[in-house]
């Protein structure tokens, strides 16, 4: 993660926006038990940032619900014009090219640990792309993406507008 002094910049520089534009912030997020630490961390550092400045505001989801996903992120997401996604490392992701058949095996295969890169959940990638899409006042979000160490962020050029 960023060191004290990089995320005190951060923090000021987002008073700073937050005071001339006001920010209404969704932030999507892991509930995963093992993310259950670090994604507390950001989501009291947002707490503090909403009480010492009125202009930014923040939402995010409680607990995973019956609703289909696009319908409860959407709903969320609405009114806000900055969406930020916390990617925490979910599973490890392997490019098909570095997958090779395992001796004495047609249903294996092998590959090493250097192939092996780890990625967000298929759930953030989606909350992200909901984000990005088209939808009604989407074109005014701001995107922002914490990344968790070692979490590949493949090919950013494809999202312009996300910033990770």
């Amino acid at each position: 993660m960023c060191g004290p002094a990089a995320r005190a910049d951060a923090t000021l520089k987002m008073m700073r926006l937050a005071r001339m534009m006001g920010i209404k912030a969704f932030v999507g997020h892991s509930f995963n038990e093992a993310d259950k630490e670090l994604v507390r961390t950001f989501l009291d550092h947002f707490r503090a940032l909403s009480k010492a400045n009125a202009g930014f505001t923040w939402d995010h989801a409680e607990e995973a619900e019956a609703a289909p996903l696009s319908e409860k992120v959407l709903a969320k997401i609405q009114d806000k014009n900055v969406f930020i996604g916390v990617c925490t490392r979910s599973e490890y992701a392997i490019a098909h090219a570095a997958l090779k058949p395992a001796p004495f095996s047609k249903t294996t295969l092998k590959t090493t640990v250097n192939d092996a890169h780890w990625k967000t959940s298929d759930w953030m990638i989606q909350e992200i792309g909901l984000a990005v899409w088209p939808a009604p006042g989407s074109e005014d979000t701001e995107l922002g993406v914490l990344m968790e160490l070692e979490v590949g962020h493949g090919e950013t050029e494809v999202y312009p507008r996300v910033q990770a």
